[in-house]
């Protein structure tokens, strides 16, 4: 089972971005890289706001132990592959969410595993290795990324039809890593507690306060990033927790907080997708359709 769920994890992330760039217009992350201070503001808010802003209302709760431990390294791993989705839903720039995660994946490899260790005041190794995580995230993310991209340059009618085949993909693996990894997690979510659990919702609060704040008068930016800055990427969290030999509390601990993230975001996707006045729709990107 443990297998299934691994290789499930695999195509799901990898099918997921292929089906990104086959959606993906031409010029769009282009036209997103041209702007480098839009980019610094997502960073700086990643990178700095996020975590100080996680470990100040941990500290306002009093919340110690595996729930602070894992919480800090979930606010210090963000760029999780699911972003530029969120982004799209809540009427924000899916290409700069790409852009955004692209650069969050290399910067982090080398910041999440000091910036986890100088929050917590933790002084023994966190052996997390750069080039290894940049491999992982080159073949899983950015190399069916740019794959699908570069098929939809060539020929939009063939990535529609190889879009169904990665979607199709994305749906069955998902289905098994719901099965074989998320619900047997589910009866653990009491490890977070009560405490915990207010730590958790409050710490939202704060990343979603300042993500619209980092946007300005750009609303579209400001959608963005409050719809992006709460999900982190687990992988990542885990990662290092797994390579400072953290005990089985601090993974389960780390999940938990990361499915209670992912269900608030999911109401908050769907708040601001409303508000912006039109329901939260799949990811179209780039639609192959034949619009009016």
């Amino acid at each position: 089972m443990r297998v299934l769920a691994l290789v499930s994890g695999l195509i799901f992330l990898a099918s997921f971005m292929a089906t990104l760039g086959l959606r993906l217009t031409p010029g769009l992350l282009s036209a997103e890289l041209a702007r480098p201070g839009r980019l610094g503001r997502g960073l700086v808010l990643n990178l700095v706001l996020v975590p100080l802003a996680t470990v100040l209302c941990l500290r306002a709760l009093g919340v110690t132990g595996w729930v602070a431990a894992g919480l800090v390294a979930l606010a210090v791993s963000p760029g999780a592959p699911l972003s530029p989705s969120s982004a799209k839903k809540a009427g924000g720039s899916p290409g700069y969410a790409i852009v955004l995660t692209v650069v969050l994946g290399i910067v982090t490899a080398f910041t999440a595993a000091p910036s986890a260790r100088w929050l917590l005041s933790y002084e023994g190794d966190i052996g997390v290795r750069p080039p290894v995580i940049i491999a992982k995230l080159a073949l899983l993310q950015w190399l069916p990324l740019a794959a699908g991209a570069l098929q939809r340059r060539r020929s939009p009618e063939r990535a529609a039809q190889l879009e169904r085949v990665a979607m199709a993909l994305v749906v069955v693996s998902g289905l098994l890593i719901v099965v074989g990894s998320i619900a047997p997690l589910v009866p653990h979510l009491s490890i977070v507690g009560w405490r915990g659990l207010s730590a958790v919702l409050v710490s939202m609060v704060a990343v979603v306060t300042l993500g619209w704040l980092s946007g300005g008068s750009d609303h579209e930016l400001s959608r963005t990033f409050t719809a992006t800055a709460g999900v982190p990427n687990i992988g990542l969290a885990m990662a290092m927790a797994r390579a400072a030999n953290a005990p089985r509390d601090l993974l389960l601990t780390i999940a938990a907080c990361f499915l209670l993230r992912v269900f608030a975001n999911q109401f908050l996707v769907q708040f601001l997708a409303r508000a912006h006045g039109r329901p939260a729709e799949p990811f179209p990107v780039g639609s192959s359709a034949v619009r009016p």
